[in-house]
Order: structure tokens, then sequence, then C-alpha cells
């Protein structure tokens, strides 16, 4: 682990736990500051920064200021559009309940703390229909509907109510929690919640999806810590037979090992530094590199076609139902027309969104067979793989 990194992770355990680090003289807020843009963990660098004793006149401590106080007023507004939402779907006995990001913000000190760049809520679609109307009076917007949600915007708050908690393109994992309601419990009127073992599945399971698909940055193993804080009694024996049912149990014990390595003064090793150096370099949701060999990787490791290349064409140019319904939802009611989506779909790509191609043609110039063979090769490692 570089010093930069130690300094980084040193703020983060002091923004969430409100205790004072020990920062190396070496250390560089500019530097960390520079290196972790894109993991959306401001408002800890500050709030570290500032009980480990740096200056807020120092260096680019105003400028983490600067953007604090807009994820201060951000969360403000989520927290404050939701609670409106909530209280509506109350009021007409709309059953619902809050995912990821929501109920993580009332588990750290300050909700803002916590960056969330959208809102996820567990819906039942046969309440939908009623659901409608609501979200129209509060103003928000209607967006395109993907595998396993309905995303709905207005100024302030992207919302993403889901139709189940996994996407059915990972089906190994969404075999385990189905539509999510069997883990529901309730909680106050019509707000439900899972119980902390299932909600921790639930976190560590979401964070897993994303690292095997092309990576995932600090803020989500921070929910891990952060989480493990506020619940530190778990059922061990409950959580350790679901994880070996969904196959993650290696992945489990080397990401504990992780979490004390980072945060607790736990000792590493070879392995550990690789993962660090992954999650650091990841951002919040992973590279465009990394997503799309990992996507490659995939196929091939679930199909008969044995060229990478040729299977990302072949996948970009002809993709699967699945991938289809995102943008044409209509082929759920109308599946024999996937030709005409195919068609529409590639007249849209040229004509009106040229810049995707050239995205295309540098994806494909990424993949390689030894990129696709390390990439194999690190999942494995960490005891993950893409065979369903």
């Amino acid at each position: 682990m570089t010093e930069t990194q130690k300094g980084i992770l040193t703020l983060i355990k002091s923004a969430v736990t409100g205790e004072r680090g020990n920062l190396s003289p070496d250390f560089s807020l500019s530097e960390a500051w520079e290196k972790v843009k894109r993991h959306s963990i401001t408002g800890m660098l500050y709030e570290g920064a500032a009980l480990c004793g740096v200056s807020v006149k120092e260096g680019v401590m105003p400028r983490l200021f600067q953007y604090y106080c807009q994820a201060i007023m951000t969360s403000e507004r989520q927290l404050q559009l939701l609670k409106k939402l909530f209280a509506a779907f109350e009021a007409e006995g709309i059953d619902y309940m809050p995912l990821k990001g929501v109920p993580m913000k009332g588990l750290y000190p300050k909700p803002e703390l916590r960056a969330m760049g959208d809102a996820d809520v567990l819906i039942r679609l046969e309440q939908y229909d009623r659901i409608r109307p609501i979200l129209e009076a509060q103003g928000y917007g209607e967006q395109v509907e993907s595998d396993h949600e309905l995303a709905w915007k207005q100024k302030g708050l992207y919302l993403e109510l889901h139709k189940r908690l996994i996407p059915s393109y990972n089906p190994d994992l969404c075999a385990y929690f189905e539509d999510g309601w069997a883990m529901a419990q309730p909680e106050n009127g019509h707000r439900w919640a899972m119980r902390p073992e299932d909600q921790w599945l639930y976190v560590f399971t979401h964070m897993t999806k994303h690292y095997r698909d092309g990576g995932i940055g600090l803020r989500h193993f921070t929910d891990l810590y952060v989480f493990r804080r506020a619940y530190p009694t778990l059922d061990e024996g409950y959580i350790r037979n679901a994880l070996e049912r969904l196959g993650l149990a290696e992945f489990y014990g080397h990401v504990n090992r992780l979490l004390t390595y980072w945060f607790e003064d736990g000792s590493g090793d070879e392995l550990l530094d690789m993962m660090t150096d992954f999650v650091f370099g990841s951002g919040s949701f992973g590279t465009a590199d990394c997503h799309t060999v990992s996507q490659t990787l995939r196929n091939l490791e679930n199909s008969r076609m044995g060229n990478g290349r040729l299977l990302y064409i072949w996948q970009t140019a002809f993709p699967g139902k699945k991938t289809l319904l995102v943008q044409y939802p209509w082929l759920s009611r109308y599946p024999w027309l996937r030709p005409v989506a195919w068609a529409l779909r590639a007249v849209t790509k040229v004509f009106a969104t040229p810049g995707s191609l050239r995205r295309k043609q540098k994806d494909l110039q990424t993949i390689s067979a030894e990129k696709i063979e390390n990439r194999r090769r690190s999942l494995r490692l960490v005891g993950l793989d893409f065979q369903f």
C-alpha cells in the first residue's frame, strides 16, 4: 500500500469514526485529491482532514470545502424530496423499501458524508399504476426502463424504482434475492426494510456485482466498514450459509481481510495490495476499459465462441433480448420484433450518436487476449468468476 493510499484511508476512517488519525509527514492532500476525484468521497476527505488537524486554509482544503458545501446542499435536497415522496406513498397505501444509499446515509455520522448519485427504492410492480400519478404530481419525468429498474427524474433527484434487487443478467446473484419482498419486514406504516443480516448481504452482493463487472470504488467499501460498525453483532452463521449458496464465501473472506488491512491496521499481502490498487484505480463504478474487458470475459465464459474480439463485435451488433429491453421495453410484449429493434438500434447509433461508434471502436482496441486473461486471473485470485 502506498503512503498516499494509507493517508486517504486514514482520512476516511477519521471522518466516519470522529477520531483523529495520524498522517505521515510525507502525505500530500492535494496529491490524494487528484487520485480520488472520481470516488465521490469529497465530504469524507474534508471532514477527515479537518479532524486530523489539517488547516482549513491549507492547500486544497478551501477547494474541498466548496465541494463539501455543495454535497451538503445536494444531500439535503435529496432527503427532502424523498421525505415528500414517502409521505405520499404512505397516504396512498404504497409499499416501499429504500435500498443502498438511502438507508446507508442514516448510518454515517452525517448524511452528507455518504454521497448518493441516485435513490433506489423497491416497489411492488402491481402498485406501479398507482405510483405513476404520484411521481407526475411531484414533478418527476419518466426515464428509460431497464432490466430491473423504473427510472424517474426531477431536479435534485434521480429515482430508481426497483422491480427486483439484482439484474437478471447476473443470474447467480439474482436467483438468491428474487424480487426482494420475501426478505422484507414491515418497519413503519408502509415502509419496509430487510433485517440487518439480509441488508448486509445485499450491500455486499451489490458491491461484488460491480467489482466483477468492471470495478467499484472507495465509497462502497467504506459502506461495508460503516455498516459493520453500526451492526457489530450480525449472525455470522446465517451470513456464511448465504454466501456459500451465492458462491461468494471466498471473496467475502478476502474483503474482510481487506477492510481490516485498511481500517484496523491489519497485515497486508500481495493479494490485498492488488485489490487495493484495483479499488483505488476504479473510481466510483470502474473504468470503461475494465468494463469492456470484463464484458468480453463474461461473454467468453458463457459462450462457445472462442474469439473475444469477434464475440464483442457480435454482441455489440446483435445484443440479446435483455440488453434490447433496456432501450425497447415494448419487446417484452412483441418479442418477435427483435430484428426491428436491431435495425432501430443500428440507425440510432449511426445517425443519432456517432460518438458512440467511435467509443465502441476505441473499446474494441482495448480488448486483447492478454487483458482478458489478466482479468480472468485477477478475479479468480479473489474468488470470483463468470461461470453462471
